[in-house]
């Protein structure tokens, strides 16, 4: 059908059943259409936000997830290959028996970014070694590394872990056996374990930990 006989059936049948009528079903009309738009856009929301309801809940339980996976991590990192540490194995320069020690758990754990160990020398600093993935180190991670037994690189007194080794020691001194805290490093921020090693009850001789990258 034409456009023009479109019209002209249209015109006729308002001729037919008068102005008013006519009027009412112009009304009529409207309404439908506006009712037809109210639903359709209703019907749109409520779609999008049962998307959403569904994308949070997956994304909680991702979290949930990844927070059951990241403490489970921790405790096994912690009871496997911090605790059976001694000071003793603390005494080599460098320490690389405890490089196999660290890639079995880089192996077993992966979250653990780094490894790290600290002894005492006479001096207030005393000796700090980390002890990093070779195929992933942290991006803060500087040019200091002494190599070591692959999987594992080994550097001696970098420079981002001074304020780490000071943390754990200033809370060691109040006599736990386990230092928790989190920290900043490079930007990124960072929870970390240390086990620490005692010479005496009132003397502390050694800490080894691990950090756990908190970034997403």
């Amino acid at each position: 059908m034409s456009r023009e006989a479109g019209a002209f059936g249209l015109a006729r049948l308002m001729s037919r059943i008068g102005p008013h009528k006519a009027v009412a079903l112009a009304v009529a009309l409207c309404a439908a259409t506006a009712a037809l738009v109210w639903l359709g856009y209703q019907a749109t929301r409520e779609a999008r936000r049962s998307t959403e309801l569904l994308v949070e809940r997956r994304v909680a339980e991702q979290l949930a997830l990844l927070s059951a996976g990241l403490a489970q991590d921790m405790r096994g990192a912690h009871a496997t290959v911090l605790v059976p540490i001694t000071p003793g194995q603390l005494v080599l320069e460098p320490p690389y028996d405890l490089a196999d020690a660290f890639a079995r758990g880089f192996a077993r754990f992966p979250y653990p970014e780094f490894f790290f160990t600290w002894k005492g020398k006479g001096d207030e600093a005393g000796v700090t070694y980390l002890f990093t993935r070779a195929d992933r180190p942290p991006v803060w991670h500087g040019p200091d590394r002494l190599g070591g037994p692959y999987p594992v690189e080994v550097a001696r007194n970098p420079a981002p872990m001074r304020e780490i080794v000071a943390t754990a020691r200033e809370k060691a001194e109040a006599g736990r056996p386990v230092a928790l805290f989190d920290a900043a490093i490079g930007g990124s921020r960072y929870q970390v374990v240390a086990s620490v090693l005692y010479g005496d009850p009132d003397h502390v001789s050694g800490l080894v930990g691990f950090a756990v990258n908190l970034e997403p």
